[in-house]
């Protein structure tokens, strides 16, 4: 079975959350480890979602700016 292209807006949505999400991370000083065991999902899986490779479902991201102490608009919007 081919591989799905991934749609233009998919791909930076991708792009400008893994920045964000990394960018956060590092600013409160957290681990892949760390953040992967507050928010509940595993470590090999945060590093997909990171690196760009893959997206969270709303729970997760919910999660992930509660733990970053940031809005999710803050994650998911590129800043200029």
């Amino acid at each position: 079975m081919p591989k799905k292209e991934v749609p233009p807006f998919i791909q930076k949505l991708r792009q400008v959350f893994s920045y964000n999400l990394e960018i956060c991370r590092k600013n409160k000083g957290y681990t892949h480890d760390k953040i992967s065991e507050h928010v509940g999902i595993s470590q090999a899986f945060y590093s997909q979602v990171e690196r760009g490779n893959n997206l969270v479902g709303l729970p997760v991201l919910m999660k992930l700016a509660n733990v970053l102490d940031v809005s999710a608009n803050a994650l998911l919007y590129e800043h200029k």
